[in-house]
């Protein structure tokens, strides 16, 4: 779903041997190249493999995603308790609460955010359950009640 120029990798690799590879290299191009270019046109087309990284992760409770999400805010030095970063730090949250119900560890920091109308009503129910119950309980009642 990115389209770079050649030239920008001259200097940026994507690290060996990691899951969700993108993000990492995501932090080091913006980085880099601070001035991005979006659309809002669709030209993604996906295949799914049984087999694949995607699939792997996601049994495994994306574990790897929150690591390489994790990397990239520490690399940009978001601060995500300004309100701006509320959508990203809800990113974050989620893959946390499915890497919880896998590992039983916590890799995020606990914060509130803003309660404000996300595009899917499981963000705003997420959004409320975290400031309600906290970043710990929230996670222990996902791992408790979440399908497997």
């Amino acid at each position: 779903n990115k389209i770079f120029r050649r030239k920008l990798f001259d200097t940026v690799r994507f690290p060996v041997g990691k899951s969700y590879e993108d993000v990492y290299t995501t932090a080091e191009l913006l980085k880099q190249h601070p001035l991005i270019a979006t659309t809002q046109q669709g030209r993604y087309i996906y295949y799914w493999n049984e087999n694949g990284i995607t699939n792997r992760q996601l049994q495994n409770g994306l574990t790897a995603l929150l690591e390489a999400q994790l990397s990239l805010v520490k690399a940009l030095n978001i601060n995500t308790k300004e309100k701006r970063w509320h959508r990203l730090y809800l990113n974050l949250y989620t893959s946390q609460l499915y890497a919880y119900r896998k590992t039983g560890k916590i890799q995020l920091w606990s914060q509130r955010i803003a309660i404000k109308k996300y595009t899917r009503y499981t963000d705003c129910v997420k959004a409320v359950l975290l400031n309600l119950f906290g970043l710990r309980l929230s996670c222990r009642l996902f791992k408790l009640f979440a399908r497997s």
